[in-house]
């Protein structure tokens, strides 16, 4: 009797030590953390789409531009770069801070007028958000684009004619931009 009392108590302290349950899931803060593991390769930013390409998409964190991860069902073109930087942070991402600045109802893009730019054209929405927001927009699409093999920088135009955009200084663009015009979004 005493070795199956024994055999039980040694059971109830195996059994007893372990990480304590919770009723329900908690938010931790990004500090407690373990390094490593808000990188864009394993803080849940697992690719939304199916296909076996993958394309990175820039998405927002405070003032900063952070990669993520998409799949492709095919080889991505800039109009699906810009598809998939419109459908904004999964429920994921967005519970781990991230966010757009994009006004993705507006975009298009199509080839530009030298061999390595994109034009994006930008619609009516762009006055309708402030100059703060519409830089970083700017900068999210630049980089998102920029990721594609064939394209080196993008211009932009508003209802199809060519339009100045602001740089991440302030200053105003007349010719397409890259990332360099961006630096203090450069990504995490």
């Amino acid at each position: 009797m005493n070795r199956l009392a024994g055999a039980a108590f040694v059971l109830l302290l195996v059994c007893a030590c372990g990480v304590p349950e919770d009723a329900a899931p908690q938010r931790i803060s990004d500090e407690d953390v373990p390094f490593g593991l808000l990188s864009s390769a394993s803080s849940g930013t697992t690719p939304p789409d199916v296909g076996s390409n993958t394309l990175s998409v820039f998405l927002v964190r405070g003032e900063r531009l952070v990669r993520v991860q998409r799949r492709a069902a095919s080889t991505p073109s800039a109009a699906q770069a810009l598809e998939l930087l419109g459908r904004g942070p999964t429920a994921a991402e967005a519970q781990n801070g991230l966010g757009t600045a994009t006004l993705s109802a507006a975009l298009s893009a199509t080839p530009g007028p030298a061999t390595g730019v994109v034009t994006v054209d930008l619609g009516e929405l762009i006055d309708e958000v402030s100059t703060q927001v519409q830089v970083l927009a700017f900068a999210q699409i630049v980089y998102t684009l920029v990721e594609l093999p064939d394209v080196d920088a993008v211009a932009f135009t508003l209802d199809g004619g060519p339009v100045d955009v602001l740089r991440g200084d302030g200053s105003l663009a007349d010719g397409p931009i890259t990332p360099a015009d961006y630096p203090e979004f450069a990504p995490l």
